[in-house]
């Protein structure tokens, strides 16, 4: 039935989340290697970055799931909101760390930080997509 697909799909899209984010991880350092002056950084130190970015992304998504486990022990299950603020916390986590790293003036950051937001979403669009079709062969 769809609803079975649709669970499957979405079980097995969990399963794989560290191997699609340890996919985007290049491409992510990239874009900030283009945003950023070329001399004074170079593309090993927005990789550093973005593998810590990734890794407290993943631990933090480990801690949500433990939670969402841990209250599904009580028949008690997280709503959308919880997964909006950990979206939410995960952004503010990155915005921070970016600034903190790159310690450049307030404007440059904010148009940085929506050039990379705009590059990231096209790369995420598109990595997407080809996992979804990577799930759904191996279905």
């Amino acid at each position: 039935t769809p609803s079975q697909i649709s669970q499957k799909v979405s079980q097995k899209a969990l399963q794989n989340l560290p191997k699609w984010l340890f996919f985007i991880m290049p491409f992510f350092a990239f874009i900030l290697w283009l945003t950023h002056n070329k001399k004074k950084w170079w593309y090993f130190d927005h990789g550093i970055f973005t593998f810590h970015y990734f890794a407290s992304f993943l631990l933090i998504l480990s801690i949500t799931t433990l939670i969402n486990q841990f209250l599904g022990l009580f028949n008690y299950e997280t709503n959308g909101y919880f997964l909006c603020l950990t979206l939410l916390y995960l952004n503010i986590i990155f915005i921070r760390a970016y600034i903190k790293f790159y310690n450049e003036s307030m404007i440059k950051n904010i148009l940085k930080l929506f050039s990379i937001y705009f590059f990231n979403l096209i790369i995420l669009l598109i990595t997407f997509a080809l996992f979804a079709i990577y799930i759904v062969l191996i279905l």
